[in-house]
């Protein structure tokens, strides 16, 4: 095997000097990272998050996103809580007359200059909710134990170039709060 590679981006490395680089001289082991706290260190995860203090039952609440239509990659989880019983929903292709109140997306290395091409918004205006990808329940909202909750994606998705996607969030009972948290990084 040749001590020298050419990486997916390009670059020319010696493996010798890069398996220096990534041990861990204490243990004189190899140190891996999960890939998204690499993507940290690279100053391509970011994160956008938002709250609502008042989800009636008569109006879910909707979160759009959009992918931007080059080759970048959106590698995305999705987080949300409630503090009462709520069923959340995600859409692709969905349709909209109105994208709603754009988001920010905050880059997860607070030294980076770097920004997502996706873009995020809450309360758009929603004609069809489209393909629905994801389906679950959080929480509760029986008498005795009204209860939120909180859901996260296992496994992340890889959403699709160019296309819109919706968040739905549908309470229980008025009033509920609910929180969003999106984690994503791109390449």
């Amino acid at each position: 095997m040749s001590r020298y590679i050419t990486r997916t981006d390009g670059k020319t490395v010696d493996l010798k000097k890069e398996e220096a680089e990534q041990a861990d001289l204490f243990v004189k082991a190899r140190a891996n990272i999960p890939i998204e706290h690499h993507m940290v260190h690279k100053g391509k995860y970011f994160f956008v998050t938002d709250y609502d203090d008042d989800v009636d039952i008569a109006a879910p609440k909707y979160w759009h996103i959009k992918t931007p239509n080059t080759a970048t990659r959106i590698h995305f989880v999705l987080m949300i809580s409630t503090d009462l019983g709520a069923i959340i929903e995600f859409f692709e292709s969905p349709t909209t007359t109105a994208d709603g109140t754009q988001l920010t997306a905050y880059n997860a290395d607070r030294n980076s200059a770097n920004t997502p091409t996706s873009t995020f918004y809450k309360d758009p205006t929603v004609s069809a909710d489209g393909t629905l990808l994801q389906k679950d329940r959080v929480g509760t909202y029986q008498p005795i134990t009204r209860i939120g909750g909180h859901i996260r994606n296992a496994t992340e998705f890889i959403l699709k170039q160019n296309t819109a996607y919706l968040v739905k969030v549908i309470p229980d009972a008025d009033n509920t709060k609910v929180s969003l948290n999106i984690e994503f990084y791109e390449v």
